[in-house]
C-alpha cells in the first residue's frame, strides 16, 4: 500500500498543490477513440471519485461498461478479492 502510494503521488500527483499532474488524466476525446470493451469497476463509497464521475468516464467510452461495487471503499480488490474476480470473469466471459 504504500509503495503504491508513493508512486501514484511521485507520478501523477503535484505535490504539494495536491492536484494532478498534466497529462494524468484521459480528455473526453481520448475516452471516446479507446475502441476496446473497458470494464469499470467502481466504489461507491471511494473517497477519491464519485460514482456521477465514473458514470460520465464510461458514457465516453464507446464500449464501456460500468460496473458499482456497493459497501466498498478505494480498493475493492483488496477488500473483496473473490467478489471482484466474479465480476471481471463475467465480463471476460461474456466475450464483449
Amino acid at each position: 500500500m504504500r509503495s503504491e502510494r508513493d508512486m501514484l503521488r511521485d507520478s501523477l500527483i503535484s505535490w504539494p498543490r495536491g492536484r494532478w499532474r498534466s497529462g494524468a488524466l484521459f480528455a473526453p476525446p481520448e475516452l471516446r477513440a479507446i475502441p476496446k470493451q473497458t470494464l469499470y469497476l467502481h466504489a461507491a463509497a471511494d473517497p477519491a471519485g464519485h460514482v456521477d464521475m465514473a458514470r460520465r468516464i464510461t458514457d465516453l467510452l464507446p464500449n464501456g461498461e460500468l460496473n458499482i461495487v456497493d459497501g466498498q471503499s478505494h480498493e475493492p480488490w483488496l477488500e473483496d478479492p473473490h467478489g471482484i474476480a466474479t465480476r471481471v470473469t463475467r465480463f471476460l466471459q461474456a466475450g464483449w
